[in-house]
């Protein structure tokens, strides 16, 4: 068969359409067969995202976890909520601490965890490794040999995260916060170590 480049963005529109996880590139080359090299894929997934960028498009194209996905565009999102059925994907104040903790911090411990934050932690390291935004990244060489914590791709994709160098610096996140403000941060930034 000889594909032309409307065959071939058809295609990759359909994979991205189908996937519920971000595609890398070697996915798409797997499906679509020896005909195509890297270069090629990855022109066309610039040419949908042009496309998708256009103003009567309700779809974006965006690299996540180290791949691309199709997700809708974020000024239709709350006509999105009201047509999915269960609660959207939400996490509490604490558990966002605790989250962002083990960001910049991975790999760390619960008790790491806990110092930071001056209280108790281990209910929501619970609930984010349920929830496989976090995952286990072995054991500490600390007395007790606890366990670490890294975050996951699960982690990457639901923030929209290219990789962990796409979070913003802890710098960037103490100037967005005005002085009153800053007060208001439960933990201490100075604390995490930006890495």
């Amino acid at each position: 068969m000889k594909w032309t480049k409307d065959d071939m963005l058809s295609v990759i529109e359909s994979l991205l359409l189908a996937s519920d996880k971000p595609l890398k590139i070697s996915d798409f080359l797997s499906c679509m067969g020896e005909n195509f090299k890297a270069s090629d894929i990855q022109k066309a997934l610039v040419h949908l995202s042009s496309e998708y960028q256009k103003k009567h498009r309700g779809i974006q194209l965006r690299e996540a976890a180290g791949g691309f996905q199709l997700v809708t565009k974020d000024e239709n999102k709350s006509f999105v909520q009201s047509l999915k059925k269960g609660r959207p994907f939400r996490l509490s104040k604490p558990s966002l601490e605790v989250l962002s903790i083990i960001a910049y911090q991975q790999p760390c411990t619960r008790q790491e965890i806990s110092q930071i934050r001056r209280t108790e932690s281990g209910h929501i390291v619970k609930t984010l490794l349920e929830r496989s935004l976090i995952t286990f990244a072995g054991q500490s060489e600390q007395p007790g040999r606890p366990m670490m914590y890294k975050t996951t791709k699960k982690f990457l994709e639901v923030y929209g995260l290219k990789n962990l160098k796409s979070l913003p610096s802890l710098e960037d996140i103490k100037n967005e916060f005005a002085p009153e403000d800053a007060n208001a941060l439960s933990f201490n930034l100075s604390s995490i170590s930006d890495s």
